[in-house]
């Protein structure tokens, strides 16, 4: 077991998400985090439908097929299990950016895969975790890093 009081520099386990139930879904693969109530990509996985369609960190995750999530509108948590129970294999997801409003056609993938795949390429590095990079040397579940940054709040989507 890793041990987080001496994780710079140490060989984390490998697969947290293969034993992870909150990874056993459909995503885009995109890590988005809740600062000022507005839920920003903080970077796309490696190789996942949110990088082939040109998502980039900074743009503003505004929606999945109109419904609305941040600002006092819909709530994460259950836009997840919306999307959970829809079947449809790709969505149109809207993101404010520098160029303006823009709705984009997402796929989505197995997260568990889109995981793996981002591990085996580089993404999850020494010193940071397989999500986002930016707060914990590792992650705690797929979808809640809120332990991980003060005032900020993670998700893989």
């Amino acid at each position: 077991m890793l041990d987080l009081q001496n994780a710079k520099g140490a060989k984390r386990e490998r697969g947290w998400w293969l034993t992870d139930p909150s990874s056993n879904r459909e995503a885009f693969g995109m890590v988005l985090h809740r600062k000022g109530g507005t839920w920003t990509v903080a970077r796309t996985l490696i190789g996942s439908p949110a990088e082939k369609a040109g998502i980039v960190a900074g743009e503003h995750f505004i929606s999945v097929d109109g419904y609305e999530v941040g600002g006092g509108k819909g709530d994460m948590l259950e836009l997840q299990r919306l999307m959970a129970l829809d079947s449809s294999p790709s969505h149109q997801v809207t993101f404010q950016g520098n160029a303006g409003t823009l709705t984009r056609e997402l796929t989505k993938a197995s997260l568990r895969q889109l995981l793996e795949y981002e591990y085996d390429n580089g993404g999850s590095h020494l010193d940071t975790c397989v999500g986002c990079r930016t707060c914990r040397p590792v992650t705690i579940g797929a979808t809640d890093c809120s332990s991980g940054c003060p005032g900020n709040y993670c998700t893989v989507a």
